[in-house]
């Protein structure tokens, strides 16, 4: 009679290699994907801050050609290097006519200065160069 509660007990304990193995193939494919899903947000939540930087700088060129238009009143493109944030930043101003002789239309596009290839932002603003020239 001890022999055979024995044999029960010994039966229905513990999982079989196959359950493991199954267990750990599940366990891997969803731990693989949450490390997916947190390197995208990764990357995304970089892209959006360059993209804030690029912003900014693009926002303080259009404050300083407004405080002193002088420095591109005879251009129709200028372009230079920004640092911000401790890196540093490529944009490129264009000066387009506008209907009105008074106003010109300034656009501003903003790169880093380590892939120039990939514009961050670009910011369109109306500069008027009148003032100028009434002084």
């Amino acid at each position: 009679m001890q022999n055979s509660i024995y044999k029960k007990h010994k039966k229905t304990t513990g999982f079989t290699l196959v359950e493991i193995l199954v267990a750990l193939a599940i366990l891997s494919i969803s731990l693989s994907s949450v490390l997916y899903v947190i390197n995208q947000n990764t990357h995304n939540l970089i892209y959006l801050k360059d993209k804030t930087f690029a912003h900014w700088v693009a926002m303080n060129k259009v404050a300083e050609f407004r405080v002193n238009p002088a420095q591109i009143q005879n251009t129709r493109q200028l372009s230079g290097r920004y640092s911000l944030a401790q890196r540093e930043w490529k944009w490129i101003a264009q000066i387009i006519h506008t209907e009105d002789k008074d106003l010109d239309k300034l656009i501003i596009d903003v790169y880093s200065a380590e892939d120039s290839e990939m514009k961050l932002a670009t910011l369109t603003s109306f500069i008027t160069f009148s003032l100028l020239d009434k002084k």
